[in-house]
């Protein structure tokens, strides 16, 4: 029971050690974050392609060195060596830098800004953006290597259950899509609620901006209330197609094509496009009638998450998913999609932000 507990010991003080490497390295606490999630989202695609693909790449992420140990099985300790060498190495290096910078910089300093505006700052909209270039850039390289990683499982598990004759008998009998079809809709629901956070991420910058006060600098010059939200729910809007086209991108890129197209694959993703702009336009209302409470969208994306993937392993009833914009998208290419849920979504969407739009412009702001 011990050795079961150690690699995953182990590769938890790994990602512990590199994002305390990633302090030292980076000035401020985005920079690090970005580090260390890109740390760990690169070591978790790198495995699963490896342990699929059955090659190489598993050596080089730290999760299948513990994976290597082959616990309750042949129980092999030596990984587990490497893996705590590799941790020590780390975090002698962590504080040797930690001892050398200076106090309150990092061993790369920040770059300098220019001393003019450049063209894109000179617009609400361009600023908008600039404030979550970082952020946009990260989360659009997650998905993407999400993308890929459960491209390959989706290949793989084509290639699996073609050679198991109980399961093809089963999908002989109750369908004509290939196994990947079945389970690409599946996929597609979890890619787009993680790429659903991004996305309600980018409006919801707007709440902090007036919560530290920076937001009348803009309000207090020639820019209305509404061309400011506007400037942000257009950018959810344009990090919802682009956080889909990161997931599909990625997907198209691993998958057999003998097994299922690209087209599918993209169409499958794009279903989802209404479903995140309801989740734009319901941060848009809390934001204009109820500011304090705009956490509750994030229980409301933690139980859509809950409804939809659970709800088809548990039997939930259909209802339940359907308390979701989630629930309304079409499986696709198993179910046939109805242009109503999709119309429905989108005027959904709309009243939702129009609403929001109304009560933000009338109500108090912080400062």
């Amino acid at each position: 029971m011990l050795f079961s507990i150690l690699p995953r010991s182990d590769y938890a003080a790994f990602f512990a050690a590199g994002t305390a490497l990633s302090a030292q390295l980076a000035q401020g606490a985005k920079t690090t974050s970005g580090i260390g999630f890109g740390l760990l989202i690169t070591t978790y695609a790198l495995r699963a392609i490896g342990d699929v693909n059955e090659n190489a790449l598993s050596w080089l992420s730290p999760i299948g060195w513990a994976q290597q140990t082959e616990v309750f099985v042949n129980n092999i300790w030596w990984p587990l060596w490497l893996l705590a060498g590799t941790v020590l190495l780390i975090t002698v290096a962590a504080l040797y830098i930690n001892a050398a910078r200076d106090t309150g910089a990092g061993l790369f300093s920040a770059r300098k800004g220019k001393k003019e505006a450049g063209l894109l700052l000179q617009s609400t909209g361009g600023l908008v953006f600039r404030l979550q270039r970082t952020g946009i850039l990260f989360w659009s390289g997650a998905l993407l290597l999400l993308g890929i990683t459960y491209g390959s499982v989706l290949t793989d598990t084509e290639a699996f259950f073609e050679t198991t004759d109980v399961m093809q008998g089963m999908i002989s009998q109750t369908s004509d899509f290939t196994l990947s079809e079945q389970f690409l809709p599946v996929l597609m629901a979890v890619m787009s609620l993680i790429g659903t956070i991004p996305v309600v991420l980018a409006v919801l910058k707007i709440k902090a901006e007036e919560k530290k006060e920076r937001m009348q600098h803009i309000l207090g010059r020639s820019v209305s209330r509404i061309r400011l939200l506007g400037s942000y729910t257009v950018l959810s809007i344009v990090v919802s197609i682009l956080m889909l086209l990161a997931t599909a991108g990625g997907m198209a890129l691993a998958i057999d094509q003998e097994s299922i197209t690209i087209a599918t694959v993209f169409a499958s993703a794009f279903l989802y496009l209404p479903a995140l702009w309801v989740m734009t336009g319901l941060a848009v209302l809390l934001i204009g009638f109820f500011p304090k409470y705009t956490f509750l969208i994030w229980l409301y994306l933690g139980y859509s998450y809950v409804a939809v993937y659970f709800g088809g392993i548990f039997q939930f009833p259909d209802w339940v998913a359907e308390l979701t914009p989630f629930g309304w998208v079409a499986s696709y290419p198993v179910d046939e999609v109805n242009t109503m849920p999709v119309v429905g979504l989108v005027l959904t969407a709309v009243m939702l932000g129009t609403a929001g739009f109304i009560g933000f412009a009338r109500r108090d702001t912080n400062g």
